[in-house]
């Protein structure tokens, strides 16, 4: 379900926990002798990120990642100290700068360390602790000093020194998760997709009971259409946060069409883009 194309491969994780280099020229499959070809058991969460230092991070379990130099060598290994816990899913990792983050997810919670990119050692003395069901390091972002790291019901900012948690802010509930980005002091957290006003399955079950009292072949037409509006017909919460406090300054409801939402800061304002309108915050 996930690859990375880095020139001159494209790599892929097989369903039986291989890892494949195939030339992106020829799709002959190339051995990585000092990397081996075994991998984590279950799928990977993110695509391997591929640094401009010439190589690869991989999730290869639970606990570890490695960073391996295309052709040549693996640099380095982290592990993490406590194997015990495990849910299974191979380690999430988010590059920023000259360092990393990892989050290792536990039948308890998720644990998160901050790794030198040049070592593989961790910088913090342990490791914060995220009281989450599953984190997406995808959704979080950092300034100079912070993390700020999303769950599904709330919004975590975590120092970059120590991993010590600054604040936490709460977050309506939101089944795919929110997004994050920091700038100038503000933070936007929006959500992953765009809401419905009303669940479909609660829609579809509605339509079933109609069909089941008035069961008319005329009616298909009209309960498509009533499902489409209701698939189609969404809305974008957007939440304003201050990126010291937590506290939440402004809320915009955002109409949409269909399920695409993305955001990003320019230089006086958020942008906001969904499926048929772009709209700009000061």
């Amino acid at each position: 379900p996930h690859l990375t194309v880095c020139d001159p491969f494209v790599v892929v994780q097989c369903s039986d926990g291989r890892r494949r280099f195939i030339e992106l020229l020829t799709g002959r499959v190339v051995m990585q002798p000092a990397l081996g070809e075994r991998t984590a058991q279950t799928e990977w969460v993110h695509p391997p990120p591929y640094l401009d230092r010439g190589g690869l991070l991989f999730s290869d379990g639970p606990g570890l990642v490695r960073f391996a130099q295309l052709g040549r060598r693996v640099k380095w290994t982290f592990e993490t100290q406590y194997t015990e816990g495990f849910t299974g899913e191979p380690a999430q990792v988010r590059v920023w700068e000259d360092w990393l983050l990892v989050a290792i997810r536990r039948n308890h919670g998720v644990e998160l360390e901050r790794v030198h990119l040049d070592t593989g050692m961790a910088a913090w003395a342990n490791p914060a602790f995220v009281d989450a069901d599953r984190v997406n390091l995808a959704a979080a972002t950092t300034d100079t000093d912070t993390i700020y790291l999303p769950t599904c019901d709330k919004l975590l900012a975590v120092t970059q020194q120590n991993g010590k948690t600054v604040w936490e802010a709460e977050l309506p509930e939101c089944p795919r998760g929110w997004i994050v980005c920091a700038n100038k002091g503000r933070l936007l957290v929006y959500p992953a997709e765009a809401l419905t006003a009303e669940p479909i399955p609660a829609v579809l079950n509605r339509l079933e009971e109609s069909l089941r009292r008035e069961p008319f072949f005329w009616r298909l037409p009209g309960l498509s259409a009533t499902l489409y509006d209701a698939w189609v017909t969404r809305v974008v919460p957007v939440l304003v946060l201050d990126a010291e406090t937590g506290k939440r300054l402004a809320r915009f409801d955002v109409p949409a069409r269909g399920p695409f939402v993305t955001a990003a800061f320019d230089a006086h304002a958020a942008v906001l883009a969904t499926g048929d309108r772009v709209v700009w915050l000061k």
